[in-house]
């Protein structure tokens, strides 16, 4: 049995504890030791304390507002440069196509969802690309080719913005946590979540959807679409381009 999946790295921090806090309640309201899912359940009953808490450390902490602004200010810089290369590449003067393409596969090298990575993947990933574009000379023509120059710089200027914010954070709560709400969700509660989910939709399938399996799939399933329908609300992510063949 499948489900429709949700790209839980797209959910804010809000939106990602209400979602997993949501999943609980379903699980719940149908009975975990019913539904054969008890030892998935409590994991999530456990993980959502520590998420609570680190979410509302840095609720708490004046930096991260700031933290969030400038988190957007790089993504708009980022997709404002993927928009311009991408159509860049397909102009008729080769002048122009070309230099597009070098930057384009500059870009490719780091993945399809920059954006989309943990905060301090994409700080790193950003750093990366920055020194990529000023170290090669190649790269540093396409940028001028292109004029490009105003948009890389903001690129950069965000990111280490960003960065320095972070590590104002991380030591405004070093004395009460060592891990951030994004890293602990990449690296330990989506996979709590996909066990409980993978475990719910197993029994499901082997108990031929009977009930209370059939009520609680069907509320998860409408608990994800609600979620995907807000995502899809949002401006959509710049769509990996397609290199034109060339005659």
């Amino acid at each position: 049995m499948q489900i429709t999946g949700l790209l839980l790295e797209r959910l804010r921090n809000a939106e990602y504890f209400q979602f997993m806090t949501d999943t609980r309640s379903i699980v719940s309201a149908n009975n975990p030791v019913a539904l054969n899912v008890k030892p998935s359940f409590d994991g999530l009953t456990a993980e959502l304390e520590v998420i609570d808490t680190l979410y509302q450390q840095q609720q708490g902490s004046i930096v991260t507002p700031k933290m969030e602004q400038a988190d957007l200010r790089r993504d708009r810089a980022l997709n404002g440069i993927n928009s311009i290369v991408n159509g860049f590449v397909y102009h008729f003067d080769t002048g122009f196509s070309e230099p597009a393409l070098l930057l384009q596969a500059s870009i490719s090298k780091y993945g399809s969802n920059i954006i989309g990575q943990s905060l301090i993947a994409e700080t790193s990933i950003i750093t990366n690309l920055a020194g990529d574009w000023n170290n090669t000379a190649e790269l540093q023509q396409a940028i001028t080719k292109l004029n490009l120059k105003e948009w890389t710089n903001e690129l950069a200027t965000a990111n280490m913005e960003f960065n320095k914010l972070y590590l104002e954070r991380n030591a405004e709560t070093a004395g009460k946590t060592t891990q951030s709400m994004e890293d602990r969700r990449s690296l330990i509660s989506n996979d709590i979540y996909y066990k409980l989910r993978d475990k719910l939709l197993a029994n499901a399938e082997i108990n031929d959807l009977a009930q209370p399996w059939a009520a609680a799939v069907n509320q998860l399933k409408a608990l994800i679409a609600s979620y995907n329908n807000l995502l899809a609300t949002r401006p959509p992510e710049p769509a990996t381009p397609v290199t034109p063949i060339t005659p």
